[in-house]
């Protein structure tokens, strides 16, 4: 299992930078399988935005700055294929473990 707890807060941080409403952790990360050298990990996000270009590149930074911070190859998938019927994951929806859910009021 992958420690996350040690970077909350710069996950926090991460999020607020790239307009990431929610970011949540799922897979061999949060299951006794994860194996420190081979796995990566994988998050679902949920960005602020969904303008094409705006949104590309925050996508492609966030996952750069993740795998930079938590030392990993790191998958990322949105919110809005969770809900995309022709995928059918509803066992990733029972395996995520909600991370960070910033707040935008300042």
């Amino acid at each position: 299992m992958f420690e996350i707890r040690p970077y909350q807060l710069e996950l926090a941080k991460l999020c607020k930078r790239y307009g990431v409403r929610e970011l949540a952790l799922f897979g061999s990360a949060l299951r006794d399988d994860f194996d420190v050298v081979h796995s990566d990990l994988d998050f679902v996000v949920d960005f602020a935005f969904q303008e094409s270009e705006s949104y590309a590149i925050a996508y492609f930074e966030f996952i750069e700055q993740l795998e930079a911070l938590l030392g990993y190859p790191v998958d990322i998938i949105s919110q809005d294929a969770l809900r995309n019927t022709y995928l059918n994951l509803p066992r990733l929806e029972q395996d995520l473990r909600q991370l960070v859910d910033v707040s935008y009021e300042d």
